[in-house]
């Protein structure tokens, strides 16, 4: 907490999350994800990822991440110019890491109209293929059962 000099308080709000894996090689790639998240952070554009902080332990990951104050998104809120800021920005943005749950309740909408994406835990290795099938399933619910086997399988990875 900060005092400021009219003797206001200034307060930040964080969500914490506890993860305990069965593996121990599962903790270690979900520590590695992070910090190549950390380091790729800004390079959503146009969708903001909270600032974050982590603490793996063995097999126990302790994720600290800032609380992002807005409306959750659900179908109906979702527009056609949300629906292309997040095909441009988090499909096609070129990395070869991505986010895998693109579902419209892991986006959320700020007052300022800007989208921010709150499931950091689905960053991983995903090719630019499946992260437009998760968009397609996830965005714009197209049903899995109608993308063709290789792009709408969940566990492809190119």
């Amino acid at each position: 907490m900060m005092h400021t000099h009219a003797g206001h308080v200034s307060h930040q709000m964080l969500l914490c999350k506890t993860s305990t894996f069965v593996h121990l090689d599962n903790a270690i790639d979900y520590d590695n994800n992070l910090e190549i998240l950390h380091e790729n952070r800004e390079s959503f554009n146009r969708i903001y990822i909270p600032q974050f902080t982590w603490d793996r332990y063995q097999n126990e990951i302790k994720l600290e991440m800032e609380f992002v104050w807005g409306q959750q998104m659900y179908p109906g809120l979702l527009k056609d110019g949300h629906r292309k800021i997040i095909y441009e920005d988090m499909v096609l943005n070129n990395k070869t890491y991505g986010f895998k749950d693109l579902s419209s309740h892991n986006f959320i909408l700020l007052e300022n109209k800007s989208i921010a994406f709150v499931d950091l835990e689905s960053y991983g290795l995903h090719s630019i293929a499946f992260r437009r099938a998760e968009f397609l399933a996830g965005i714009c619910q197209f049903p899995r059962d109608y993308l063709p086997a290789r792009v709408g399988a969940l566990n492809y990875v190119e």
